[in-house]
């Protein structure tokens, strides 16, 4: 009975529609003349052995120092059976740095997405100048009228 419930949930899961991710970002950086950046968005997985969902491939740049915005979209398909909703990181390495070194961050986007909306849409300002390591960051989640929620 156990294996029959686990396939009739594999086969609705697979069956659903994708949920859309829409990244509108902003970056600050204060170091002139300009710094590069690789970024990507990720949807963390807390299980031991399951590594990050890919959201949206890999951009990569040179910016401009000062305010720098870009749109990344993508798209997943549910999450874990448990998952109180997309739990979104953005992975970064950038050279936004006094001495331009190459530094990378972790930062765990917040709040939570809900699963099965059909739309995760954040708008996210960062001043990246020296970020690196784990860091949280509030985005505003916002709906299908351009809302904030």
């Amino acid at each position: 009975m156990l294996l029959f419930t686990i396939l009739i949930l594999l086969v609705f899961s697979t069956f659903a529609d994708p949920d859309k991710f829409r990244f509108d970002v902003s970056f600050q950086c204060k170091y002139p003349p300009s710094y590069h950046y690789k970024v990507q968005f990720v949807e963390w997985d807390w299980w031991l052995f399951n590594s990050d969902d890919v959201i949206t491939q890999e951009k990569r740049g040179v910016a401009p120092s000062g305010t720098f915005n870009f749109t990344m979209s993508g798209f997943l398909n549910g999450d874990e059976l448990t998952s109180e909703g997309y739990d979104v990181r953005m992975k970064l390495s950038h050279n936004c740095t006094q001495n331009h070194e190459d530094v990378d961050s972790y930062m765990t986007i917040k709040p939570l997405c809900k699963i099965g909306e059909g739309l995760c849409y954040f708008r996210i300002s960062k001043d990246i100048s020296d970020a690196k390591g784990d860091i949280r960051v509030y985005g505003n989640l916002v709906d299908y009228n351009y809302n904030v929620l």
